[in-house]
């Protein structure tokens, strides 16, 4: 019955997308309607920053019936996440995730504490100089007048630091909460090894949402058929990928039309009025 249910969303997934050439994130959709309708949810965020910034489900994270632990492992940006989530329903670590509970070096920007270099503190230090090649942290420290020869080695432009690091078992152990619907991944390049780490088995598990962009096409790949190995049905959008596990023929009908009818919105330009339907 998953693989029917798969392959029927997908094929209309891929005909919404012939249909309506939209830069609408059908990923947010998708997402927010899937969760916003559970009754209650504990999710896990991993790579979590101030929780808040760019975060695709702050506003979901943020309603009554959500509990759930955030990894930060940067102080200064879990300070703001304290800020951000003080109350008691949210268990806030310093700490990132990892294979083994103890210590790992963390990669980061060197000459800036903005949010735009935090958001890119990475295990991957190839994730941080592809970033310098490109040209994106060379242009934005110059837009705070901090300037980079381009023959200069990037290595010197990146901070090496010592953070706490957690294991997913470990975590479990802490009894926090014994499992979790949601599980919510950002971890610039280092999403596929996370997810890696999880246990995909855990019938509660109903969701998952991790970055790709920084993936190779190959990890990338692996990752997403890692979840449908674990019959996760998943959605991509431009820079992130979710998958959804449980969802019935009625709930995915309901997700599907509703993205229908905002693409088909979105698709229409404000100024055109609509033929009316009795003509």
């Amino acid at each position: 019955m998953y693989y029917i249910k798969r392959f029927l969303v997908q094929t209309f997934l891929r005909v919404l997308h012939l249909l309506f050439e939209s830069e609408r994130d059908r990923v947010a959709f998708l997402a927010r309607s899937f969760l916003l309708d559970l009754p209650n949810v504990t999710f896990l965020q991993i790579g979590a920053n101030d929780g808040k910034t760019g975060d695709l489900l702050y506003d979901c994270k943020r309603q009554r019936n959500w509990q759930g632990v955030l990894l930060e492992p940067q102080p200064t940006v879990f300070t703001l996440l304290e800020k951000n989530f003080p109350e008691d329903r949210y268990t806030l670590l310093n700490a990132a995730m990892s294979k083994e509970s103890g210590v790992a070096t963390l990669f980061q920007i060197k000459d800036s504490e903005a949010r735009w270099a935090n958001g890119l503190a990475s295990f991957k230090k190839e994730s941080i100089l592809a970033h310098f090649e490109s040209g994106y942290i060379p242009r934005k420290l110059s837009e705070e007048g901090i300037r980079i020869d381009d023959a200069k080695d990037y290595s010197d432009c990146i901070l090496e630091k010592d953070v706490k690091t957690i294991s997913f078992s470990d975590l479990i152990e802490k009894d926090y909460f014994p499992a979790y619907d949601a599980i919510l991944i950002d971890v610039e390049g280092y999403d596929f090894e996370i997810l890696k780490m999880l246990d995909l088995e855990d019938p509660i598990l109903q969701f998952i949402i991790f970055e790709f962009k920084h993936l190779s096409q190959t990890d990338r790949a692996a990752a997403e058929d890692l979840l449908k190995k674990h019959h996760f049905i998943t959605v991509s959008g431009w820079s992130d990928t979710i998958g959804i596990r449980g969802g019935s023929y009625l709930k995915w009908f309901k997700l599907l039309r509703g993205l229908y009818l905002e693409s088909r919105e979105k698709a229409i330009p404000k100024n055109i009025a609509l033929p009316n339907s009795h003509s």
